[in-house]
């Protein structure tokens, strides 16, 4: 349930991943989709904007090696891609992402990859969108974890869940941006 309630938030953000699988070619389609999100600065594109830049690095093994070459920490990382499938996927890509925030940068100047640069306002929305689906991450994580869940237990997550939202509510309200308001809080309601 706790996955269902962010996959239908991200959805009405127009931030749902479509593919089953991970991708591992980088098509003409994507490729034109890519320059034509370029243009958009809402949440959706910033999030396919770290989609396609894992697709374009991963498809192939050129471009993998360049970007692992960029990283000065160790272990050296690949972008990870989110699959609809998978729960939490959303979060670990961006975690990833935000991770690599430098590297990203200097890969995209180096290799002139500019359409996948990210400006300081989609780095915000990448930090909001982590912070927005963090809870829903750890919750997940304790609920599998534990064997021995008692129906007050699910209350107090969900109870926990609730105030998040509203939280997020009320700063996205006081920053003007009335996505969340719109459809973040009644997301979770509909499910009881």
């Amino acid at each position: 349930m706790i996955q269902l309630s962010l996959k239908q938030l991200l959805g009405k953000m127009g931030g749902n991943p479509q593919n089953d699988t991970i991708e591992m070619v980088w098509t003409k389609e994507l490729n034109q989709a890519a320059k034509q999100r370029s243009r958009k600065l809402d949440i959706a594109n910033t999030l396919n904007k770290v989609r396609n830049l894992a697709i374009f690095i991963n498809a192939s093994p050129q471009r993998r090696e360049n970007f692992l070459k960029l990283q000065t920490n160790q272990p050296a990382l690949v972008l990870m891609q989110e699959i609809r499938t998978r729960w939490n996927s959303t979060y670990l890509m961006l975690q990833r992402a935000k991770r690599l925030q430098s590297d990203i940068n200097q890969y995209c100047e180096t290799y002139g990859v500019t359409r996948f640069m990210m400006n300081s306002n989609e780095w915000r929305q990448i930090d909001y969108l982590l912070c927005l689906t963090k809870p829903f991450f750890d919750f997940t994580l304790v609920l599998t974890k534990t064997k021995d869940i008692t129906i007050h237990g699910v209350f107090d997550v969900y109870n926990l869940l609730f105030e998040h939202l509203e939280r997020s509510i009320r700063q996205s309200s006081r920053k003007k941006v009335s996505l969340l308001y719109s459809c973040g809080f009644s997301l979770l309601s509909l499910y009881f």
